[in-house]
């Protein structure tokens, strides 16, 4: 019995041993970059103006490193080092690897507009409330609303942003590429073109509008060929 309970306590030993050696030098702290922005998180700019970088320093560990900068556009697609020319809501990303070759991000957003006064132009940025037949309500979220020609606007989304944002769905179920046509915006006298939903493969059309300049305020009906496919969404125009 010694013999046996001897050999046992030598090979539990050993395995400690190798154990330890196996886990030497593994365990190890990593500093991420950390980012320190100067300014806000949030900018509304101009549709003509620059933005210029408020500053922002990244350090590992209390130094600083390197970090590299762009911007992304999010209706537009656009991509590059300095912000676009065009309307659209703008992250600016901030890449940074540190010495383990470990990344990390931050960015802030800008939105890139021309603030229409509502009498002229329905251009601007808004807080949106959405609000489905079924009684489900989404508020605020952003929306977009920008000329692409003399009196023809494209929308963010066409249901106010409802299952993108609201519901945080992504940018898959926005309803893009509806148009508003200004006939005569004294009358509150549109046309409008169809949207479409990437995430759903279904249409959604903007059946009816009034822009009130006085409040600042847009209201429309949307809807779709299927099941609760019917929203009304009130707009608050956010000022610069």
């Amino acid at each position: 019995m010694k013999k046996i309970l001897m050999i046992t306590l030598l090979a539990a030993t050993v395995w400690a041993c190798n154990k330890d050696l196996e886990s030497e030098g593994i365990s190890r702290i990593t500093y991420f970059p950390e980012f320190v922005k100067e300014g806000e998180d949030f900018y509304i700019i101009n549709e003509n103006e620059e933005f210029v970088d408020p500053g922002i320093t990244v350090l590992e560990q209390g130094q600083e490193i390197p970090f590299s900068t762009t911007f992304q556009g999010r209706y537009s697609g656009y991509t590059g080092s300095t912000i676009g020319e065009e309307a659209d809501q703008y992250s600016l990303v901030y890449n940074a690897v540190n010495k383990e070759g470990f990344p990390a991000s931050s960015s802030r957003t800008i939105v890139k507009v021309n603030t229409g006064d509502l009498v002229n132009s329905i251009s601007g940025l808004y807080s949106s409330k959405s609000v489905r037949v079924s009684g489900v309500t989404y508020d605020p979220v952003r929306v977009l609303i920008w000329e692409v020609e003399p009196n023809v606007y494209e929308i963010s989304c066409s249901v106010g942003g409802f299952y993108a944002d609201g519901r945080g769905d992504g940018d898959v179920s926005l309803a893009r590429g509806g148009t508003i046509v200004v006939n005569d915006l004294a009358t509150n006298d549109f046309t409008f073109t169809p949207a479409f939903f990437e995430s759903f493969q279904l249409n959604v059309a903007i059946t009816s509008m009034t822009v009130d300049p006085a409040t600042k305020t847009i209201t429309f009906v949307s809807e779709g060929d299927f099941a609760n496919g019917k929203w009304t969404v009130t707009l608050t125009q956010i000022q610069p």
